[in-house]
């Protein structure tokens, strides 16, 4: 099974996979900028969730939140149609279409963690680090995401800290 946990930073969505962690007996992926975020990257995780349980701490659907389109690993990636006329997918939105129908053959679970904005900015207060909003308001990305939700295969499940 495949859990993937999505949200803006500081809605509780590390504190919920560490929650259901041992509950599944599950391994935890983080997501970060820092990992590949490409098309094979995600697709593995998925195939690898038919063998395991993994909870995703993010997963792609952030990219449409926090990148434009031109800046996203996932919008890129090579495929290879019936007639074997090797092509690339240019379209994030195309690329996430086909990430999803392999989803719902993982058994996936997708859940959006929001909270209200005042609880959000005291969590990311109360961190060391760098509030990591860069250019964008926290009602920005909650209203990113409900555009998201608009457009998916899959649909979330809502939970609210």
């Amino acid at each position: 099974m495949l859990i993937i946990i999505e949200g803006c930073d500081g809605t509780g969505k590390t504190t919920l996979a560490n929650m259901l962690k041992p509950l599944l007996g599950a391994e935890i992926v983080h997501c970060t900028t820092q990992t590949p975020n490409t098309y094979g990257f995600f697709n593995n995780i998925i195939y690898a969730a038919q063998k395991k349980h993994i909870i995703v701490d993010r997963f792609c659907y952030s990219q449409f939140v926090y990148q434009e389109e031109e800046d996203r690993p996932l919008a890129l990636h090579e495929i290879y149609p019936l007639d074997g006329d090797r092509r690339f997918v240019e379209n994030s939105y195309e690329s996430l279409a086909r990430l999803e129908i392999d989803m719902l053959q993982a058994d996936t679970k997708l859940i959006y963690v929001s909270a209200d904005t005042e609880t959000i900015h005291r969590r990311l207060s109360a961190r060391d680090s760098e509030i990591p909003l860069d250019n964008f308001t926290i009602e920005d990305i909650k209203a990113k995401y409900e555009d998201l939700w608009k457009r998916t295969l899959i649909q979330p499940i809502r939970y609210v800290t």
